[in-house]
């Protein structure tokens, strides 16, 4: 998510951006059809008290993210468990999951307009995404980037971040970098 915000943020600000690294930023979120699994379970994240209408409440990425796959938490503590506990896999393990478990939760209306108008009506990857009053559009932005997209993420599909390396929408002045890294929450 942090990706796609710095994109929108060189869109808007660009004197305050010299250059974006970008690892695993979304950009197409209809690009491969498994990003939709997130879409279909999205509605188990939002609150069911009437503040969901004015979006007062905030929610977590983390509580959406882990519906990708409800038994994933079994498998991968699972996995901890057979670990060597003062082994380097362990060690790994733990500062993933203080990263994964760090996020603020986001505002409502922040969160409506990343869990709808990304993931629903993919309005970044159509250049529809509107942030302060300015449609985001990747070609227009001039600084440097470097895209680096995942191999095995879970959450963010390689086809996702991609688009902002295509010739024809993407950034202009970007290098891509594919990383055999799995990211899963």
């Amino acid at each position: 998510m942090g990706g796609t915000l710095a994109v929108a943020l060189a869109a808007r600000r660009p004197r305050k951006v010299a250059a974006l690294a970008l690892l695993a930023a979304p950009w197409d979120f209809h690009a491969d059809k498994t990003g939709h699994a997130f879409l279909l379970s999205a509605g188990r994240c939002w609150p069911s008290s009437p503040r969901r209408r004015t979006g007062c409440r905030s929610i977590s990425c983390r509580r959406c993210s882990g519906s990708l796959d409800p038994w994933l938490a079994v498998k991968k503590f699972g996995r901890f468990l057979g670990m060597d506990q003062q082994g380097e896999h362990a060690r790994e393990f733990v500062l993933l999951e203080d990263w994964l478990n760090d996020g603020a939760p986001l505002a409502g209306p922040v969160a409506r307009d990343c869990l709808v108008g990304w993931y629903g009506d993919n309005l970044p990857g159509m250049n529809k995404w509107v942030v302060g009053g300015k449609r985001i559009v990747p070609a227009k932005i001039k600084r440097p980037a470097l895209v680096m997209i995942p191999s095995g993420d879970r959450i963010v599909p390689p086809l996702s971040a991609a688009a902002l390396v295509d010739p024809r929408h993407g950034l202009k002045n970007a290098t891509r970098l594919d990383v055999p890294l799995a990211i899963s929450a």
